[in-house]
Order: C-alpha cells, then structure tokens, then sequence
C-alpha cells in the first residue's frame, strides 16, 4: 500500500479529499454535488485559508440496480470504460 503522507498534495488530495490541498488545514466544507452536461462538480471551501475550490467527478462504470420491463440485455453485469 503506497503512503499517502510520500505523495505530492496534489496526488494526496485525489487518493483522501479530507483536507484543504492548499493549506492542509482538515476543516473544509462542502456543498452539494452539481451536474452541469457531462461533468459533476462539488464546491469545496476551507475554514483556515478561506480558498474554494472544486471537486470534479468523472464517470467510471455503471451499474444496473433494476432491469425495466422492456429490458433486452444480457444479465447483469457491470459495464467499465
């Protein structure tokens, strides 16, 4: 397992979001998630620094919970890019 704390802030922040990447700080706060066309995004602010900034979301799979009536796929599987 790699050590976080050997990471860049950068890399660090990706692997654990629990902390402002600018300053360090672990009291951050943050807002609702937000969809705008394909990209999903979260405003983020640090209690220490007062920076906000934005946690960018990428779609990675899906998965089907409920197969509707008109379904004609194959059985459940889960589809990864």
């Amino acid at each position: 397992m790699v050590q976080l704390d050997n990471l860049p802030i950068p890399e660090r922040y990706i692997a654990h979001p629990y902390f402002c990447p600018f300053c360090e700080h672990k009291a951050i706060e943050a807002t609702k998630l937000e969809a705008f066309e394909d990209m999903v995004y979260q405003w983020v602010r640090c209690d220490r620094c007062e920076t906000e900034w934005h946690d960018i979301y990428q779609l990675v799979r899906y998965e089907e919970v409920v197969a509707g009536s008109h379904y004609v796929g194959e059985p459940y599987k889960v589809i990864e890019k």
